[in-house]
């Protein structure tokens, strides 16, 4: 396979990647629900859920927000198969949607539904995702939330193959 092909199909494979990820936290009724939304899951792209790392910050509605990212920072120079893949998601609250009935800040919530959809999963592709940090934060002064930060080693998956 030429380098230029190469390029092309891994842009592909991150982005089919990263729409299995926003399919699997939007096909979750509890993660909708706390995204307190009127619209129907599947108009939630690019008004709630992002499949980029940034959020339109001129919004002057209330929302939370999700917003997932991908990388893939090491590609091993033997074999192309095997890849390290970083997946990134944002949850973004408005500070006066914080209180929940859940007991706990909406942000907080949501994360937690969403490590508990994603973290040892392996339905997605790229072996095993395992969350390696969740890190509470605000991102503007009306908005805080979580970034969490899953990684897999898809060379570490085939060796589980294997065995």
């Amino acid at each position: 396979m030429a380098s230029h092909d190469k390029k092309v199909a891994m842009n592909t494979e991150l982005y089919n990647y990263k729409r299995k990820v926003i399919a699997a936290i939007l096909s979750q009724d509890e993660i909708v629900e706390a995204l307190n939304s009127e619209e129907d899951p599947s108009e939630l792209v690019y008004t709630c859920v992002f499949p980029y790392g940034v959020i339109p910050d001129t919004q002057m509605d209330a929302k939370c927000y999700i917003t997932v990212e991908i990388t893939m920072p090491q590609v091993s120079t033997v074999n192309y198969f095997f890849k390290d893949v970083l997946l990134v998601i944002n949850v973004v609250c408005h500070n006066d949607l914080m209180r929940t009935d859940y007991g706990i800040p909406r942000h907080d919530y949501i994360s937690a539904k969403i490590c508990e959809l994603l973290n040892f999963s392996t339905d997605l592709g790229y072996g095993e995702l395992q969350l390696v940090s969740n890190t509470e934060g605000a991102f503007s002064e009306r908005h805080s939330g979580r970034t969490m930060r899953f990684k897999t080693s898809e060379q570490a998956a085939a060796a589980g193959y294997c065995a």
